[in-house]
């Protein structure tokens, strides 16, 4: 990994997470290597977790943001101190930090743990996103090579968009799911002009994402998806037509494709989970996209809100093509937690990890 994955600057931080106890281990590319044990075992963090995300569970289920508010701050700085403040020390110089995660960790976003709780000076806590270089997600170390070369960042400049699929109620009528997608369309070919090809409403189906998918250095979808953790082959992303199964992208269908894409942006409402097994790691969408040639991937590990996505992926995508993935999306998520949108007439901070937490990059 040393010799052969890692570049100057970047720091690769592997986890382990236990029956009775944890560790990481942190290996930069000078071969300095650290060990540290984390008092923490896999039952316990994983009760953490579900009780963190809990208030993003309940805008899922009920469509309102008032559970927000309930956000635990104190249990996610006692999940900084415990996760990531031992390795502090060995990442002071990086520029870049890798994260394999595992267990639980899949579901945590580490940017989102809260380094400093609010104060009379600031009412909002310090997120660790706001004191750590760019940060990127691997599946296992063994696939940190292929995607770690910055020389293929712009080897095709060809863009693919999928764009609010038009889907058809049980009356033959297609309807716009996606309000904030036309927007974020409209942002997207401001950045890309000719070079982005666009299918949406009736025409972004399954069929015609099979077929064009395979020639385009970058592929962006927004869509709705569904993720099953009970069998993660079932999950899918809902393309253009009827709920049927024939319009769902499901994880197969991911496997079977042969792609040139340096990135492929997903925003789909948590296409980045899958089932976490020992042995095998994550079992779901991020392994088929990789496995079908994705040297990088932006997923998320929540459902979204359909504004901040699409205010997101305009302002990451202008970034990204001065800026390394990791920066672009980083700074994108930094002016998204200080940024401010309506909702019937009232005004919110997105301050709330809820906001701009759930994308990350593998």
């Amino acid at each position: 990994v040393r010799t052969q994955a890692l570049q100057p600057g970047q720091v690769l931080l592997e986890y382990f997470i236990g029956t009775q106890e944890s560790y990481v281990f942190a290996l930069s590319h000078d071969g300095a290597l650290q060990l540290h044990t984390l008092a923490i075992t896999r039952a316990d963090l994983l009760n953490k977790i579900k009780q963190l995300r809990a208030p993003f569970e309940k805008v899922k289920a009920s469509g309102s943001l008032d559970g927000l508010a309930h956000f635990d701050i104190r249990l996610a700085h006692e999940l900084y101190a415990t996760l990531f403040k031992p390795v502090e020390p060995a990442i002071q110089a990086a520029r870049e930090l890798l994260v394999v995660p595992h267990g639980p960790l899949f579901y945590l976003p580490l940017e989102m743990l809260v380094t400093e709780t609010p104060t009379a000076q600031r009412r909002t806590p310090r997120y660790l996103i706001e004191r750590t270089p760019p940060l990127r997600y691997a599946l296992s170390a063994s696939l940190l090579n292929p995607i770690l070369n910055p020389a293929d960042q712009t080897a095709n400049a060809r863009v693919l968009a999928f764009m609010d699929p038009a889907i058809t109620n049980v009356f033959g009528t297609a309807n716009s799911s996606l309000p904030a997608a036309k927007r974020e369309m409209l942002g997207l070919r401001q950045v890309y002009g000719a070079r982005m090809t666009v299918y949406s409403d009736q025409g972004a189906t399954k069929k015609a994402f099979l077929s064009s998918s395979p020639g385009y250095g970058t592929v962006i979808l927004s869509a709705h998806g569904t993720f099953d953790e009970a069998s993660p082959q079932e999950s899918g992303i809902l393309l253009a037509g009827s709920l049927e199964r024939q319009n769902w992208l499901n994880v197969q269908d991911v496997f079977g494709l042969r792609l040139q894409a340096d990135l492929v942006s997903l925003g789909v409402c948590e296409v980045g989970l899958g089932k976490i097994q020992d042995g095998e790691g994550l079992l779901g969408f991020t392994r088929a996209w990789q496995y079908a040639g994705a040297k990088r991937l932006l997923v998320t590990l929540w459902s979204v809100e359909d504004n901040a996505t699409a205010d997101l992926s305009i302002d990451f995508h202008r970034r990204e093509a001065g800026e390394t993935h990791a920066t672009a999306l980083r700074r994108a998520k930094l002016a998204l937690l200080n940024s401010r949108f309506q909702q019937n007439s009232s005004s919110y901070e997105r301050a709330n990890p809820f906001f701009w937490a759930p994308y990350v990059m593998y």
